[in-house]
């Protein structure tokens, strides 16, 4: 059964020297944070590529910056940037914070990065928070910010520019956390974070405005590039009771995108292959029954199983039963996730999971098992995901040979309040040779009677 899913493959940050240089170099931020410095706050601002003290000498990069600190109350008081005293002194701009102090602020307008092509205007927006300290306010001086909170009992983080949820953003985690690399936002730039060990988490966002060119001070630049950081010190993780299988297993179903209250639809269908050609048009009926017209062949039949394979998957009730659900002990981490069984003695089946979604499925069918591997999936606007690419390999149970393996491509379109297949591209492999035959469908058009929901399995 193909229903599983992939996080979305990690985006590799290239740090804007990079961009100029080709040669691996440093990139540098501004980064705030509240430490005890003899029994009093300090608040300091450094410029890294982590957040931490960095090279004393860069400093005089963001003398520009401004500095608040906020209270307990939401009040605001700028405060005045020292640079270190001596050359023994961390590499900060250092400021005394009144008692109370919840967090600090900073915004840097860096001016034109030239070494970029065509120039790049950098902004850099920081906030730090006060040791122990996992929540705050949004702040009306930063453009963009990344904002922590406490829900559920979990330490959240949302990424904000202009004040309103900024999804397309990037958002790293520079090795503080659990998570160490690139974040997944949801559809509402929100993100859970798991605490470090270490009880400091470092992380930065980035916004790119493209279509925001200018000049500053004779200095060209044609882009401009927004930059969010966010200090926590103080929050370690504490031992919690271990997830069940049944709980991940659960949670990972529950990402799918899934046609609920499906009404049916029509759509026109081209299949193409080396035995030839097929123009159709197809039917999904309510309760799932696919209709494909045009007189029976190799490629009217592969087209008719991949479309009702399709369906299966997309209903509610499409689901496989499972018996005790467990987790299996492994030697070593997998890079596909965290292997768990279902329980089901006929099928023997066997799932990978990881970050809420379903890598890998592996299962007995007949004299044959078979692994599906997920490569990648589509997140629809919900950040309910959907199969993107995907490979199927055959073994016989007997023997151990592999007898065929498949990959597939599939791409979606939005209608109304469904995502409904848009191509299904199969790449075949066995021992009588290789084949490649492609689905396209088109001119999607929802039924108008809708029919109950299918029935869940409680």
């Amino acid at each position: 059964m193909r229903r599983f899913g992939l996080k979305l493959p990690v985006l590799l940050f290239i740090p804007f020297t990079l961009l100029a240089l080709g040669r691996p170099a440093a990139a540098h931020f501004v980064w705030v944070d509240i430490v005890d410095d003899g029994g009093s706050p300090l608040g300091r601002v450094m410029f890294g590529e982590d957040a931490e003290p960095g090279e004393a000498r860069l400093l005089t990069k963001i003398a520009q910056t401004r500095a608040w600190v906020r209270g307990a109350d939401g009040s605001s008081a700028a405060v005045k940037l020292m640079p270190p005293a001596a050359e023994d002194r961390p590499a900060v701009l250092a400021a005394r914070l009144p008692a109370g102090a919840v967090a600090i602020e900073a915004a840097c307008d860096y001016g034109v990065y030239t070494r970029a092509p065509g120039g790049v205007r950098l902004h850099y927006y920081a906030k730090g928070l006060a040791p122990g300290t996992t929540k705050s306010a949004a702040s009306k001086e930063l453009k963009m910010e990344i904002v922590p909170a406490m829900r559920d009992g979990k330490l959240t983080v949302a990424v904000l520019f202009d004040g309103k949820p900024d999804a397309g953003a990037e958002l790293i985690d520079v090795g503080g956390g659990a998570q160490a690399g690139e974040i997944k936002l949801d559809a509402a730039a929100r993100a859970v974070i798991e605490p470090p060990k270490s009880g400091r988490l470092a992380l930065r966002a980035k916004h790119v405005a493209a279509g925001e060119s200018g000049e500053i001070g004779g200095q060209r630049y044609g882009q401009t590039w927004y930059y969010a950081t966010l200090v926590l010190s103080g929050i370690a993780s504490k031992p919690a009771a271990e997830e069940t299988a049944a709980a991940a297993l659960a949670r990972a179903r529950d990402g799918r995108a899934i046609w609920r209250n499906f009404p049916g639809f029509t759509m026109d269908v081209a299949a193409s292959s080396d035995d030839g050609k097929l123009e159709a048009r197809a039917t999904i009926d309510a309760s799932g029954v696919v209709d494909l017209s045009g007189d029976r062949s190799a490629l009217h039949d592969w087209a008719l199983e991949q479309l009702q394979s399709l369906v299966q998957h997309r209903m509610p009730d499409g689901e496989i039963a499972e018996g005790d659900v467990t987790f299996v002990v492994e030697p070593a981490t997998h890079p596909l996730g965290r292997l768990i069984d279902l329980g089901d003695e006929q099928r023997q089946s066997r799932y990978r999971l990881k970050d809420d979604v379903i890598w890998e499925v592996n299962r007995l069918m007949g004299p044959q098992r078979f692994t599906i591997s997920v490569l990648g999936i589509h997140r629809n606007d919900q950040g309910k995901y959907l199969p993107e690419a995907f490979t199927m390999s055959f073994w016989d149970v007997k023997t151990g040979e592999l007898k065929q393996s498949l990959a597939f491509w599939n791409s979606w379109r939005r209608v109304g309040d469904f995502d409904l297949p848009e191509r299904i591209l199969e790449i075949s492999a066995g021992q009588d040779g290789a084949k490649t035959r492609e689905l396209t469908l088109s001119n999607h058009r929802l039924l108008d009677r809708r029919a109950p929901e299918a029935g869940t399995r409680p």
